[in-house]
């Protein structure tokens, strides 16, 4: 199949977010530092002084997170031009949305973290009131992420058993998982639903390049401008026919 210019972006930018967010995994299973720690609500002593403890891995992952935020806003917006079909819906239009939106949320939380941790360098006390508006927007964030993931399921057309299974996980399964996360206030259950909620999204960067080869295909504009020539040629023939028939009479 000849690759369009969404599918190529499609696919390159779903293979970078896979491989970005995967190493933003592994960068938190070897520190032991975890940017969603910073997301939840805590004394502002003890915020401060885990930013300053954790400060050069903290700005290690963030560097990284920028990158993946590129890579996963590119991904969506590709894959609502891949589902449009070059005839634009309102789910596709909704998850370009969403997907920028959750993006520019990630970036607004990253160099907020950035800022913070400026503030605590110096002395400065940091206030509960940013604490707790870092975390509802950070949960705004996600839940946003999820909701554009349950609009992709939703556009995404029957091909078969595999467009049916990543269905039923984009509407049935991440958000659940999405909404629990912040619901749940035992630690261990916590943080088991925040690895199952990365496995969603690894899952689901790894399956989008391989929704062509399920029964995807995207419209070609050679065979749209092939219609459009035969449809010409045919009026054509109908009006000589016409004026033959007039010089007949």
């Amino acid at each position: 199949m000849q690759a369009t210019p969404e599918l190529s972006v499609l696919r390159l930018s779903s293979f970078a977010a896979f491989g970005l967010l995967l190493l933003l995994c592994v960068l938190t299973l070897f520190s032991g530092v975890s940017q969603q720690w910073f997301e939840l609500v805590h004394a502002p002593a003890v915020y401060a002084q885990a930013l300053q403890r954790d400060a050069a891995w903290l700005r290690t992952i963030i560097v990284f997170d920028d990158l993946f935020i590129a890579a996963y806003v590119s991904a969506t917006v590709a894959l609502a031009a891949f589902l449009s079909q070059g005839q634009w819906q309102v789910w596709q239009r909704l998850i370009v949305v969403g997907g920028v939106a959750a993006g520019v949320l990630d970036l607004q939380e990253n160099h907020h973290l950035l800022a913070m941790l400026r503030v605590a360098d110096q002395g400065i006390a940091l206030p509960l009131a940013e604490i707790v508006q870092r975390s509802w927007l950070s949960q705004l964030k996600w839940m946003l992420g999820h909701l554009t993931f349950v609009l992709v399921g939703i556009s995404l057309p029957d091909r078969g058993p595999f467009t049916r299974l990543l269905r039923v996980s984009l509407i049935a399964w991440q958000l659940p998982i999405g909404a629990l996360t912040w619901a749940v206030d035992d630690a261990f259950w916590q943080s088991s639903l925040i690895w199952l909620r990365y496995g969603s999204f690894l899952a689901g960067f790894l399956a989008m390049p391989w929704l062509p080869s399920a029964g995807l295909r995207p419209r070609r504009q050679g065979s749209l401008a092939s219609q459009a020539t035969e449809v010409n040629r045919r009026d054509a023939e109908i009006r000589s026919d016409v004026t033959s028939g007039d010089h007949a009479l």
